[in-house]
C-alpha cells in the first residue's frame, strides 16, 4: 500500500502549526487474465487461445445459443468490473465469446464462419419466426460498445 504525505499548514493568531497527514490510495485489484483465458479454454469456447465452436449448442435454436452466450459474457464482465485492467477483461471477453458465439452457429448451419459472419455480421442480431411468418423473438449479441462501457 502506498502513502502519500501532505503538510498542511495552519495560521492561528500569527503562529503556524504544521500538520502531517497521511494518505492512503485506494488498492488496485487486477483480474488474472492467464486464468480467465484458461476457464473459457476449460469450458470449450476456446481452444490454444483462439475461439472456437462449442459442440454441446449445435443441437440449440439460434436465438439460444446467442442468449447462452450473451449470458456468459454478462457474467462475467459483472464479475470483473471492480478491476483496474477492466479494459482488458472486455477484449479478451468480446473477442472470444463473440467469435465463439460465432464459430457455433457456423458449426450449427455447416457454413464457414466468413458466411455466417456476412449473414449475420460482426455486431448480429438474430430474429425467430414462427409457422405463420410472425416474429417470436429478436435476440441481439450485445455491440462492442456495450461491452466497453463498464457494466
Amino acid at each position: 500500500m502506498r502513502t502519500v504525505e501532505k503538510v498542511i499548514s495552519e495560521s492561528d493568531l500569527g503562529k503556524t502549526k504544521l500538520f502531517r497527514v497521511k494518505t492512503t490510495l485506494p488498492p488496485q485489484i487486477y483480474a488474472q487474465v492467464p486464468r480467465i483465458k484458461a476457464k473459457l479454454e476449460e469450458r470449450g469456447y476456446s481452444r490454444k487461445g483462439k475461439p472456437t465452436h462449442n459442440p454441446k449448442q449445435l443441437n440449440s435454436r439460434d436465438d439460444q445459443i446467442i442468449k447462452l452466450y450473451e449470458g456468459i459474457a454478462r457474467g462475467l464482465l459483472n464479475y470483473y468490473k471492480c478491476t483496474s485492467n477492466f479494459v482488458q477483461v472486455q477484449t479478451i471477453v468480446d473477442y472470444h465469446l463473440r467469435y465463439s458465439c460465432l464459430a457455433t452457429l457456423s458449426g450449427k448451419h455447416k457454413s464457414s464462419l466468413r458466411k455466417t459472419v456476412e449473414k449475420y455480421g460482426k455486431e448480429f442480431q438474430c430474429e425467430i419466426y414462427n409457422k405463420k411468418g410472425e416474429l417470436m423473438t429478436k435476440r441481439d449479441f450485445p455491440t462492442t460498445e456495450v461491452f466497453r462501457k463498464r457494466i
